[in-house]
């Protein structure tokens, strides 16, 4: 699935997200301290990512990465995709 351009457009395709999280928070739920979210280098690497998940799109669980600061679609993944914070960064 391959969606472009701005959030209003991803709603208009996808609908009202299930979840809608700031990167932080999303990590923070989903993968508890897996992470070291907390250093200064990381912080500013998902400042700008907003995480919209979608848990019935498809079989698996979706999430989109919304990048707030050039406002278009950075990613979309399947949850058990993510592995590392890489995966909700932007840079």
């Amino acid at each position: 699935m391959v969606i472009s351009g701005g959030k209003r457009n991803l709603l208009k395709r996808l609908g009202e997200p299930d979840e809608e999280f700031s990167a932080y928070n999303f990590l923070d739920k989903y993968f508890h301290n897996k992470f070291n979210i907390n250093s200064i280098y990381w912080g500013s690497a998902i400042l700008h990512s907003e995480v919209l998940v979608y848990n019935h799109l498809t079989e698996k669980p979706i999430i989109v990465v919304y990048d707030s600061r050039n406002h278009n679609v950075h990613e979309v993944l399947f949850l058990n995709d993510v592995s590392s914070i890489n995966d909700v960064a932007i840079r």
